[in-house]
Formats: C-alpha cells, sequence, structure tokens
C-alpha cells in the first residue's frame, strides 16, 4: 500500500551518518509502507516541528529515546531543527494521519451498515461519483439489495431532470437497488415517510420535518432532502432503484434550499442512513400497513388551501385532502375532489 505516490525519496533528506533504519526502526509498524515526502516549504514545516517533534520523542520507551540521542542528542528539542529532522516527523506524522484515516473510513462503514444482515448487502462506497443512481442502474443485481453511497455527485440527478447540487461537504448520496414483485406508484411518497420517521428515531426526538407532497422533506419551511425512484424492467424482472440526497451542509444554496447542519451533533450521519437502510429493507420485506395515515399526520399542507401548477403551466387552487392508496394527490376544487398525479403537477409556493 503505497499512501503518497509521485514524490522524492526521503532519504535524500537524511544525513550521511545516519540511515533510515536506524531513525525509523524502532518506530516502524508498518514494514510495508514506503516512506515518501510531500513537498513542502519549510515555513509549513516548522508548523509541524513546534506542536510534533517533542510529543514524537516523548512517546519513545527509553532505549529508544538513548538511542536517538546517541545519534542527535537533545539540542533538536531546544534549538531550531535541521530540515531532514523536520522532514522525519512530518513524514511519520503524515503516515501515522493516513493510517488513522484509513481506519476512520472503515469504522464509518460499519457504522453505516450496523445491526444490517451484510450477506443480502451488495455494497458499494465511493468518494466521488457521476450519480449513485446511474451506477446503481448499470450495477447487476448479485444479492437482495444493492447499496451505493458517495461523498459527491458530479451528475447527480432529480426529479424531471432536474440537477440535484452534491459538492462534497458531508452530504448524504445514497441509491438503494432491488427487485420487486410490482411497480409500486406509492414508493416515493412511503419513502419520504420512512426518512422523516428515521430522522427522529435517530436524534432521539422530534425533529419536526414535514413532508411535501409527493415526496420532499422541509425543514423550517426548507428542502433538506430530495427523492428519486427510477424503475426498469430487466430479463422480465422489475428492478427498482431508490434515490435520496440529504443535506447537512450545502455551500452555494438557493433560498428554498436547507440542511441539518444545527442538528448535525444529534443527527450523525452514519447512524441516520443505518436508519435509513434499516427502514428501507424492513418495509420491502414486511410492507407498511396504513402509511397513508402515518404520511397525513406528517403533511405539511394537510387540508390547506395551495396552488397547484400543471405541466401545461396551468394554475390551479384548492383544498389539499390527502392522498390515495396510490400516493395520488386529492384536490378539492368547487366542492368536488380531483385525484391527481406527481407526473401531472407539482405544488407551489412552499419553500
Amino acid at each position: 500500500m503505497e499512501l503518497i505516490t509521485g514524490l522524492e525519496p526521503v532519504t535524500s533528506y537524511l544525513p550521511s551518518k545516519c540511515s533510515t533504519a536506524e531513525l525509523y526502526e524502532p518506530v516502524l509498524q508498518h514494514p510495508n509502507l514506503r516512506w515518501r515526502i510531500i513537498s513542502l516549504k519549510i515555513d509549513k514545516l516548522n508548523l509541524f516541528y513546534g506542536k510534533y517533534l517533542y510529543e514524537w520523542w516523548r512517546r519513545l520507551d527509553s532505549n529508544q529515546r538513548t538511542r536517538r540521542e546517541q545519534i542527535y542528542s537533545l539540542p533538536p528539542l531546544t534549538a531550531r531543527p535541521l530540515l531532514h529532522i523536520k522532514v522525519a516527523i512530518f513524514v511519520l506524522e503524515w503516515i501515522e494521519v493516513n493510517y488513522i484515516m484509513n481506519n476512520l473510513s472503515q469504522l464509518i462503514q460499519n457504522d453505516v451498515l450496523r445491526d444490517l444482515n451484510q450477506d443480502d448487502l451488495d455494497c458499494y462506497f465511493f468518494e466521488t461519483i457521476d450519480s449513485t443512481n446511474s451506477f446503481a442502474k448499470q450495477t447487476k443485481l448479485q444479492k437482495p439489495f444493492l447499496i451505493v453511497l458517495s461523498e459527491q455527485q458530479t451528475a447527480g440527478r432529480g426529479r424531471h431532470g432536474k440537477t440535484w447540487h452534491s459538492p462534497e461537504s458531508g452530504n448524504i448520496y445514497l441509491s438503494i437497488k432491488y427487485q420487486a414483485q410490482e411497480l409500486e406508484p406509492s414508493l416515493s411518497l412511503v419513502t419520504g415517510l420512512l426518512i422523516a420517521e428515521a430522522l427522529d428515531e435517530t436524534a432521539g426526538q422530534k425533529i419536526t420535518a414535514g413532508l411535501k407532497w409527493p415526496n420532499d422533506i422541509l425543514l423550517n419551511n426548507k428542502k433538506i432532502c430530495g427523492i428519486l425512484i427510477e424503475s426498469e424492467i430487466t430479463d422480465q424482472k422489475i428492478e427498482c432503484t431508490i434515490g435520496i440526497g440529504i443535506n447537512y451542509s450545502i455551500p452555494k444554496k438557493e433560498s428554498w434550499w436547507g440542511d441539518l447542519g444545527a442538528l448535525k451533533k444529534i443527527l450523525p450521519r452514519e447512524r441516520l442512513i443505518n436508519a435509513i437502510l434499516k427502514k428501507i429493507i424492513s418495509y420491502q420485506q414486511n410492507h407498511y400497513p396504513n402509511w397513508q395515515e402515518a404520511w397525513h399526520k406528517r403533511c405539511m399542507h394537510q387540508n390547506a388551501e395551495i396552488s397547484i401548477l400543471t405541466r401545461h403551466q396551468k394554475e390551479v387552487k384548492g383544498i389539499f385532502r390527502g392522498v390515495d392508496n396510490q400516493g395520488k394527490m386529492l384536490l378539492e376544487t368547487n366542492n368536488e375532489i380531483q385525484s391527481i398525479s406527481a407526473g401531472e403537477c407539482s405544488i407551489k409556493g412552499l419553500y
């Protein structure tokens, strides 16, 4: 494993009186690592000296310390150290930080998958990807569920072909793919409900996130979560992909964008992902009886007057009376109730 590539060997900076082994052997825990150095200005190396040199020396046992005292004596601790000494300390700390970060990444994955049956999961974790949904759709199902997570998306997508802004700033970009028995028109609404419930359960308190038909999740009248459902038939089998984007930090915000930044201490990202996965997997296995009643309780415009914009750009006003078992809007206009699907209109003015 090579942590840093394309850089000069540390040995070129070491004094002739000391070999690499003499300097590093007592604290070398991972002999397979190659000692490499990042090219930095001397002033940047000075930052490492003040904080790390004494601490690194202090950590050594008495025998190791004596060995180094014979080589360098103690003046470097009280006087300005030579460049090669600072470089050596920097390399050790760089290797240590990279080792810790690699283990931290694994710990985070463990938190995401905690208490899930991993024999049923095919998981992919990325630093960056074009779209988690696109990758999931292109990847063959080998297990009951395929999970895709990324820190960043370069071509994130939302409903109606809209772009989903996906910077690398600690947000959730998640896709879940599975084989369905039949198409579920209400799936996007149920998914929104499950995420809202996962928010409360993860935080241990009611977050008061509201549902906006069909599947947006709002906090303080700002959108914090979007959902994209994509289904296709492959080899006469229905494969469904659920794409979920949840904002924790959005640097360039539109007026209607919101995030969970103020709640991140009670909503750790990995725990929230874990709760969402558990709920969606449980729903696919056990379904959700009476989901409409639970959805209505969380709907932020239930029994309220709303304005909708049809796909023909016609504005219609009415009272939102809930949803039917297929997830269609029940809109009361002129003492009659119309049933309207999500593809036919969108609600205006709730952000």
